[in-house]
This record gives structure tokens, C-alpha cells and sequence, in this order.
């Protein structure tokens, strides 16, 4: 049975992935506050501090890590200050970036296993007040690309996951920060509608699966937006 490392595994597209495959997978789960964790008992848990790498110490090799964690951000520019920065770029990049340099200079990433990252499609598409989620999450997507040439030779594959929004928190959210009127020009570049996250946790379980033997260092999209289908 794999053994797949969840960072960020108290988000509700994380918690999804681990009630689905469960019994595919063998789960480590690594969250800020592990007692959201509690109603997996015969899971090991990890009290994640991006900065404290001892975290890691008691791990075994892994087959595949997943790196869930994020943090929106809808502040316009010139209201940011240096705990947006430290807030939004330590969840979204840093904590990746720290994690698996820990993981790779402890030897905890088999040859073969598979990372995942969870990109936004707002890397393509940026939004009023988004410059330091898209921001954070383009440097996310530049560590995944290099991260893939590196590990290359280890037959590591590294990918980032992309959706457009999420149906539950991650679109609710949206909603505390524009009016009405936004929203629904907004949703008119959604001409399927919001993601489900079982679409996105397909994808992911693929990615960590066998069945990818090859591809890596893409950041692969799900879900269509700004396509022009207004109607």
C-alpha cells in the first residue's frame, strides 16, 4: 500500500481525498491544528509547522506527498501589508518549498513517488485584489517545474493541479468580498459551474497513482473559465 503524505489535511478538498481512498492508500497527515483530525483514529497525524522540519523526523519513505495547503487573499495592492505577505506566501509557497527540501535532504521520497501541489486557475486568470494569492501561487507552480527537472533522474514526478473554484469553502468565500453583481459576471465565465472536489481528487489520485508512470512538470487545469461562453 502507498504511503502518501497529506499536507494541509484539514481543508475540505484534503479531507475529501482521504475519506475516497482510505483504504488505498496508507495516510500521514500533516495540519496546523490535528485535533480537526480526530475523526481519523487509526491514521497517523503530523503537528505541521512549515518552519520546524522535525515534524518529518518519524516518517517513513513515502510514495507520494500532496501538498493541500492555501490561503485566498482579496486585497487590492495598496492595502497590503507585510502579515498579507508572510500570511499568504508562507501557506501557499514557502511551506512547499520547506517541506519537501526537508523530505528530499532526509531521504523520505522514494524513486518513483509522485508530488502533487494544488495550483488555481487564477495563475492565468488573475482577479481585483488577487496579486498576492496569484503571486504565491505562480511561484508555487515555478517550484514544481524545476522541481521536476531535479527530480527527473529519480523518475520523481512532480504536478501542480489547477482548478477553477471549488464548490464548498473555496467559492463561498468568494461571496464575503465582492457584491451581487460581481458574482454573477463572475459566474458567467464559469460555463460549467463551479468544480466538484471529487473532480479534483480524481485527478490528483491519478497523478499518485501507477497509472502515471511519466507525466510530471505540468500544471494541469481543471474545470473551464473565461472561455467566452457567456450565454
Amino acid at each position: 500500500m502507498k504511503k502518501i503524505l497529506i499536507i494541509g489535511a484539514t481543508s475540505e478538498i484534503a479531507e475529501d481525498f482521504v475519506t475516497t481512498y482510505s483504504k488505498i492508500y496508507e495516510f500521514y497527515l500533516a495540519a496546523r491544528n490535528t485535533l480537526k483530525l480526530e475523526k481519523h483514529p487509526n491514521i497517523i497525524k503530523i503537528d505541521f509547522d512549515q518552519f520546524d522540519t522535525s515534524c518529518f523526523d518519524n516518517l517513513s519513505q513515502l510514495d507520494g506527498v500532496i501538498y493541500f495547503t492555501g490561503v485566498a487573499s482579496h486585497t487590492p495592492i495598496k492595502f497590503t501589508k507585510k502579515r498579507h505577505y508572510d500570511t499568504i506566501f508562507n501557506a501557499n509557497f514557502y511551506g512547499a518549498l520547506v517541506s519537501v527540501s526537508t523530505l528530499l535532504k532526509n531521504n523520505k521520497i522514494k524513486n518513483n513517488a509522485s508530488l502533487v501541489f494544488l495550483s488555481s486557475v487564477a495563475t492565468r486568470f488573475p482577479y481585483y485584489g488577487g496579486a498576492l494569492y496569484v503571486s504565491s501561487k505562480m511561484a508555487l507552480e515555478g517550484l514544481v517545474k524545476t522541481l521536476a527537472i531535479e527530480l527527473a533522474s529519480k523518475k520523481i514526478k512532480v504536478n501542480a493541479v489547477a482548478p477553477t473554484f471549488v464548490k464548498g469553502e473555496m467559492a463561498d468565500s468568494i461571496t464575503n468580498f465582492t457584491t451581487e453583481e460581481k458574482i454573477k459576471e463572475f459566474e458567467k465565465k464559469h460555463p460549467f459551474g463551479n468544480v466538484d472536489k471529487k473532480e479534483v481528487n480524481e485527478l490528483i489520485h491519478f497523478l499518485v497513482s501507477d497509472k502515471n508512470s511519466s507525466i510530471t512538470g505540468q500544471i494541469l487545469q481543471v474545470g473551464n473559465f473565461n472561455t467566452g461562453l457567456n450565454h
